[in-house]
């Protein structure tokens, strides 16, 4: 049991970084202990000893969800996150995992929708606030994804992700005093990061 923990804690660490997250806490992520092996069960199959059918449990259905997005099938995530939402329809995590794979497959009003409704769950959900300010900026919203971006500033000031994206933002709109602000905070957040440079 402690090889299949070590394993299923190792993919979503990889899940985390696949979002820009920062140390998503594990207990939240997984759920449950039984919603492990369902995890492992997604992204090695050879483990599995029959027919896979999971449980009506809420945890089980999220943790499979995340073990599919990294693997990148967003059409399962979003089945499996589907289902979560259907048992457990309060967890902010979920909606905003959905939204993650509703966004990399390129539907932005699905994946806007999703971070909203984490965002009513969780008011203070900075990643939902941040990841909502780059699907509008994609749509070419810029007045929405800076009112996104900085509501992400006021919670998580020392994301220099955050900063960087609505500096660009900033520079869409053509306000370069504020869009360089916005570059020098980050590269003082994350003095190693080239594209920051280049950008300011």
């Amino acid at each position: 049991l402690q090889q299949v923990d070590s394993y299923v804690k190792e993919k979503v660490v990889d899940w985390s970084s696949k979002l820009g997250r920062e140390q998503a806490p594990w207990s939240e992520l997984s759920g449950s202990s039984g919603s492990l092996a369902t995890v492992v069960l997604a992204e090695r199959p050879e483990m599995d000893q029959g027919e896979k059918q999971l449980p009506e449990d809420a945890p089980a259905f999220h943790s499979r969800g995340i073990a599919h997005y990294v693997k990148d099938d967003y059409d399962q995530t979003i089945r499996d996150c589907g289902e979560a939402i259907r048992l457990k329809p309060d967890d902010h995590w979920t909606w905003y995992a959905r939204g993650n794979a509703y966004g990399d497959k390129g539907d932005h009003d699905q994946a806007i929708r999703d971070y909203s409704e984490a965002i009513r769950l969780k008011p203070d959900f900075a990643a939902a606030w941040y990841l909502r300010g780059k699907i509008f900026r994609d749509k070419g919203e810029n007045a929405p994804a800076i009112k996104n971006f900085s509501e992400a500033i006021k919670l998580k000031p020392d994301n220099a992700n955050t900063w960087f994206n609505r500096g660009i933002t900033y520079c869409n709109k053509d306000n370069y005093d504020q869009a360089i602000k916005d570059f020098s905070e980050a590269i003082r957040l994350n003095p190693d990061d080239a594209a920051t440079w280049g950008a300011r």
